[in-house]
């Protein structure tokens, strides 16, 4: 069997190797026998990753290059000759890559997306399986890209994205309906053994308990950003007696001068913004610099010995929350938000064009000194990720029969008992150990593009996604099954999203969540925490940090933080004590959130004369007065109502109403306790 992993950028970024080698680890686990070639665009580093063949990728940046690929005439170009053929003669096609698929026009990029579809599509004329995984796509702009990406993606059966942003991009123009929200496979990536780890650190005089901080100079970097970061280090140093690792994620190698020339000017080098920031601190007796090109398994393992970690880069984060270092990020684009809002970590982001002293000191101070409980919220939310990444190997499972074992929970997963205690002999775990008669940074030259390759895999049992929330026998567990027919945006959904937005705020918790539908029609910048009784459904979420609770011993804590929004959408009807959860969610109101929250009319117009369907898990039967009576006994005062209603009939399937016109009386207003199906109310706390 041959596979040919498709559309890799450059394994000098650090953040690009680890997503190839993560994804390699599971092919070898999956088709052991299989021989693999890697196209990637600039091949030079791919002949240090063992086991693989390297093919030079050929790629447009402009119109009339694209124009010469798509006239393309066996014979007449070798280089292209030889892509097409490693298309066409491969048995699987895996693409993936560090950078995102989009085209608008005017963008060079534009034309590398365009040759893109051209490859794919060489390998499925040829009968070739096409899985595109682990991507971040879009903005596609303008009908004629949007027409050209739909009829390619509707060729491909596997498509995941790793970002919520992505997800919805495809969902909502329609370009994929059929993706699925997967994951990067730089999540899963296992670190380099702790011997090697060690030996690093001590050959490098690298501090284990710091604080790590990881800058790039990305185009709009304010001017006073390194400067501030080197403030905020020297604070870490003199205030709170916490050592700084100033550690590079991208860093090509210093015996390949032709690659480093080539890589920093495409801003791949992070040693120059490194030696900016140090160069800016007073209190370099309590800093470090590491500026040796680390391969990826050997930099998560220096990160996992840090305290805390501030990151610029998305990989560089993905690295060392994976490890279970609490970590905060700088974001220069969405894709770094979006993991954040993954781990349930949304506060900790600070956006780069505002970063400053006075916004990322809060931060790292929060890091350092409440790190256990941001450890413990990683050791809850990173499993799921995880498991969501490999949900990619899932989907190559179905295009083509494993020949090995596709990997699962029982793939390794990092300890997070450990988070900057580890020490070796001769590691140092202070800042006043650090040499204050040599302010010159520690600085490495020697590359160790091999280093931890190879690598053994600690085997660790990973944490189950949710535990098992309810008891045997319980009729409840029929939600397992039941909760996806629900997982549409019909009419009660979409008028609570457009509530929920209307009214604002940064953090939502949707209660009775299901697998998340909310979440995923909410517009990027939201962080999202819900809860379902339903384990199989929260582990299919597309966005947040989802837990599966048995709400009626209570909503789980998630992080202690208050929320501007709080969603009660079809969960009330079936809990015990309905009463008894809106007064527990008015002390998780923020002082001026709100509370959106629907009930199912149990007296409408349609249900009269007995004999209406009543389902087997409701527990409880208000009419609407009954139930606002109950919305005020519990804390909350209604601002507004909507409703959901088909008019006088009867209430259509969920599935049905999805796609259904509003088709309800001139005067439903003044009756809607009549005929509405769904009463749906805005509320807010009484204490306002």
């Amino acid at each position: 069997m041959k596979i040919l992993v498709a559309d890799v950028w450059s394994v000098y970024n650090a953040g690009d190797r680890a997503i190839l080698e993560g994804l390699l680890d599971g092919l070898r686990a999956q088709y052991p026998s299989a021989s693999i070639a890697v196209c990637a665009h600039f091949p030079d580093g791919c002949a240090s990753i063992a086991g693989i063949e390297v093919v030079p990728d050929v790629l447009a940046f402009d119109e009339s290059a694209w124009r010469a690929q798509l006239a393309h005439i066996d014979g007449s170009d070798a280089r292209i000759d030889a892509v097409k053929r490693a298309y066409e003669s491969a048995d699987l096609v895996v693409s993936t890559g560090g950078y995102f698929l989009n085209a608008t026009p005017g963008n060079a990029f534009t034309c590398v997306f365009l040759s893109r579809l051209l490859h794919w599509a060489w390998a499925l004329d040829a009968g070739v399986p096409v899985a595109v995984l682990g991507q971040s796509i879009g903005p596609i702009e303008g009908a004629a890209l949007q027409a050209a990406a739909r009829a390619t993606f509707a060729r491909i059966p596997a498509i995941g994205v790793r970002d919520a942003a992505s997800f919805a991009f495809l969902q909502r123009t329609g370009l994929a309906p059929h993706a699925v929200f997967t994951g990067d496979f730089a999540v899963d990536l296992v670190p380099a053994a702790e011997s090697e780890v060690n030996a690093l650190m001590r050959r490098l005089d690298l501090p284990v308990g710091a604080l790590g901080i990881s800058v790039r100079d990305y185009p709009g970097t304010p001017t006073h950003a390194f400067r501030d970061v080197a403030r905020v280090a020297d604070r870490v140093v003199s205030e709170l007696g916490v050592p700084v690792l100033l550690i590079g994620t991208t860093i090509p190698p210093e015996d390949a001068p032709e690659v480093r020339r080539r890589e920093r000017a495409l801003g791949n080098d992070d040693s120059i913004a490194l030696l900016d920031v140090y160069s800016r601190m007073e209190q370099k007796q309590g800093a470090r610099v590491c500026i040796e090109s680390l391969p990826p398994r050997l930099l998560k393992g220096v990160l996992g010995t840090c305290r805390a970690f501030l990151g610029t880069r998305m990989h560089a984060s993905i690295l060392a929350s994976t490890s279970g270092v609490p970590t905060a990020g700088i974001a220069y684009e969405y894709k770094v938000r979006g993991w954040f809002e993954r781990l349930g970590l949304h506060e900790l982001v600070v956006p780069l064009a505002s970063a400053s002293e006075a916004t990322l000191w809060p931060v790292v101070e929060r890091l350092l000194e409440d790190g256990d409980a941001i450890s413990a919220q990683l050791a809850r939310a990173v499993p799921h990720v995880q498991a969501k990444t490999r949900d990619n190997f899932r989907l190559l499972a179905e295009l083509v029969p494993p020949t090995g074992a596709v990997p699962s929970a029982s793939r390794a997963v990092p300890h997070f008992g450990s988070r900057g205690t580890r020490a070796a002999p001769g590691v140092t775990t202070n800042p006043a150990a650090l040499n204050p008669a040599a302010p010159k940074p520690v600085t490495a030259t020697k590359s160790t593009a091999n280093a931890g390759a190879t690598a053994p895999r600690a085997e660790r049992a990973s944490p189950p996604t949710a535990t098992a929330v309810l008891p045997n026998g319980d009729p409840r567990a029929a939600w397992e099954k039941e909760s996806h027919h629900y997982d549409v945006l019909h009419r009660r959904l979409r008028t609570i999203v457009d509530l929920a937005e209307a009214a604002g705020g940064r953090r939502l918790l949707d209660v009775g969540c299901s697998a998340g539908t909310i979440g995923a029609a909410l517009t990027p910048g939201w962080a999202y925490h819900g809860c379902d009784v339903s384990e199989s459904a929260v582990r299919s979420a597309t966005r947040g940090w989802l837990v599966a609770a048995d709400l009626e011993k209570g909503v789980p804590a998630f992080d202690g933080g208050a929320y501007d929004v709080i969603v009660c959408s079809g969960i009330l009807e079936y809990l015990e004590t309905p009463e008894k959860t809106l007064r527990e969610l008015v002390k998780r109101s923020a002082p001026s959130g709100k509370l959106v929250v629907s009930y199912f009319n149990m007296r409408h117009v349609s249900r009269r004369g007995g004999g209406a369907y009543r389902h087997p898990l409701w527990r409880n039967d208000y009419t609407p007065a009954e139930f606002r009576e109950l919305v005020a006994r519990a804390g909350w005062t209604i601002e507004t109502t909507r409703w959901s209603t088909a008019g006088l009939g009867t209430a259509p399937d969920v599935r049905d109403e999805a796609a259904a016109v509003r088709d309800e009386p001139a005067d439903a207003a003044a009756r809607i306790d009549e005929i509405g199906h769904t009463l749906i109310y805005m509320c807010r706390t009484l204490a306002l």
